[in-house]
């Protein structure tokens, strides 16, 4: 069974932010893409 899920990446003054539609309450936050993008793999 395949799942897809929609991550959204958001800039906000403190880097950015990242969130997944399907799973409300769920979110990371990173200095950079590069630092959230793993971060958000992670969580979700």
């Amino acid at each position: 069974m395949t799942m897809r899920l929609t991550a959204v990446f958001l800039k906000v003054a403190a880097g950015y932010i990242a969130f997944v539609e399907e799973l409300p309450d769920a979110n990371t936050q990173g200095g950079t893409l590069d630092d959230d993008r793993p971060a958000c793999s992670i969580a979700f």
